[in-house]
């Protein structure tokens, strides 16, 4: 059970948020550090009590995510800046968000087992999503998580995802943006499993839809004709295994 504490004076206490909030924006995180722990320290319902308190939190928290930018220490940045958002509401929006930057970052880092933890925490929080702009934030993060699959060559998990993604998003047409580069993406799938025909279709129906939707660039297409020409290439090599064997 949290242990509640003497809350400090409020007017105090905010100005020091504030004060912690320049202190991290110039550099100056040890400084900040004493106001973090106090606030980490707050029960949330003394800090519910003070609505002015919790966009203070709020912004010292967007203050710790821009100084992560570059810096060394960006993973302990991040993570100030997440357990304070939490701290004020569990259910707040931006958490979300310090979880995308977290995956991020360890994305850029190499860590994708890292990156996958965060990206799906984002993710299951978003479950109950509805609306168009609420599902395409979601889709949006599955995407990540989807890119980290095909950099592990989880093909099979990449194509019951990215199927789901198409089911869902079916009824979004405001959501057409990632219909071609999902398509591509099962493409690849089937192409991994020897079903060329298969990923023709894929690769065509991508470049169908971008042209449709005018929602892709030349690289795009080149990228699906190439990837139709692997498959012609792989089916030519697999009839000259047949025959070799077959001579055998």
């Amino acid at each position: 059970k949290e242990q509640q504490v003497n809350a400090p004076d409020p007017l105090v206490f905010r100005s020091q948020v504030r004060m912690a909030r320049l202190s991290v924006a110039q550099g100056e995180i040890q400084d900040a550090n004493a106001v973090y722990l106090t606030a980490m320290k707050l029960t949330p319902e003394q800090i519910q009590k003070d609505p002015e308190l919790t966009i203070d939190m709020d912004d010292l928290a967007e203050s710790y995510s821009a100084q992560s930018k570059g810096n060394k220490n960006w993973k302990s940045l991040l993570l100030h800046g997440l357990e304070l958002r939490k701290k004020i509401d569990p259910r707040h929006p931006n958490v979300n968000e310090s979880y995308r930057q977290l995956a991020a970052y360890s994305i850029g880092s190499g860590n994708l087992a890292e990156a996958e933890h965060y990206i799906r925490l984002a993710v299951d929080r978003q479950k109950s999503a509805e609306s168009s702009a609420m599902v395409g934030r979601l889709i949006s993060d599955r995407i990540v998580l989807l890119g980290i699959c095909n950099a592990q060559n989880r093909w099979a998990e990449s194509e019951k995802m990215t199927k789901e993604m198409l089911v869902q998003t079916a009824k979004y047409p405001t959501l057409n943006w990632c219909w071609p580069s999902l398509r591509c993406v099962l493409a690849r799938c089937y192409s991994r499993r020897g079903q060329y025909d298969l990923s023709d279709a894929e690769y065509r129906s991508a470049m169908a839809i971008a042209r449709k939707y005018s929602t892709s660039n030349s690289k795009f297409y080149d990228e699906c004709e190439q990837g139709i020409k692997a498959n012609s290439q792989q089916r030519q090599k697999s009839k000259g295994i047949g025959r070799t064997k077959k001579g055998l």
